[in-house]
């Protein structure tokens, strides 16, 4: 019976399973190494796009979509829109540039803050009858 290091073993053998095994673990750092240029250079990409795109882009000091302090009053048409009650229909904008009443800093309650779409602005329901003011005055 032949032991490990017997020189009866075949060298050529055992060299190429080690050859075989540092091959494999080059490619698998390969692998890693290549993965990892990706993600490096993916980020780079990202990274010089929003640079761009800060520079490009306009900003904007206001981020209201109407400006603080606006009021419309309004007569929507009831028959064209099922729900809303017919009769005069008050949009206001606070001078914090949000729907509702203006917020008193020393008032003692919580706020909450609805972000939302056209349903959360509600443009045809007078300031009463929006589902924020309903939730308001329910809390």
């Amino acid at each position: 019976m032949r032991g490990f290091l017997d020189p009866g073993i075949n060298r050529d053998y055992s060299l190429s399973v080690i050859t075989e095994v540092d091959y494999s673990a080059r490619r698998w750092l390969s692998r890693r190494l290549g993965d990892g240029v990706v993600v490096v250079g993916a980020a780079l990409c990202l990274g010089i796009a929003e640079v761009a795109l800060r520079l490009i882009t306009v900003r904007s000091e206001m981020y209201a979509v109407y400006p603080p302090g606006y009021q419309l009053i309004m007569q929507p048409d009831s028959s064209l829109l099922p729900g809303v009650r017919p009769g005069p229909k008050h949009f206001t904008i606070s001078a914090d540039g949000l729907r509702g009443r203006p917020l008193d800093p020393r008032a003692n309650e919580y706020r909450i803050l609805a972000i939302g779409g056209s349903t959360t602005e509600a443009t045809v329901l007078d300031d009463a009858d929006t589902w924020t003011a309903l939730l308001e005055r329910d809390l």
